[in-house]
């Protein structure tokens, strides 16, 4: 193998892994969407400023565990897919 293949693998094994970590970013984005969707249902500002904090939180989380919690259920495998 060359040196000029070598690197040619490399720069594949790294955008692959790099495309992995978007895709989990955007599941978890996608996530926090709809918990911030659901949150204009509170008439009360400061419930719905908490709603969206709390949606920003589980993002949060998502990113690091590949984890969704909703508060009823969780589901992982975010990071995987």
């Amino acid at each position: 193998m060359t040196i000029k293949a070598g690197y040619a693998l490399v720069a594949v094994f790294i955008l692959l892994g790099a495309q992995g970590a978007f895709a989990a970013a955007m599941q978890c984005s996608g996530e926090e969407q709809k918990c911030i969707a659901l949150c204009p249902k509170f008439t009360n500002p400061s419930v719905t400023t908490n709603c969206v904090t709390n949606c920003r939180t589980r993002r949060s989380v998502c990113m690091r565990t590949g984890c969704w919690d909703n508060g009823h259920s969780k589901y992982c495998g975010l990071a995987r897919r």
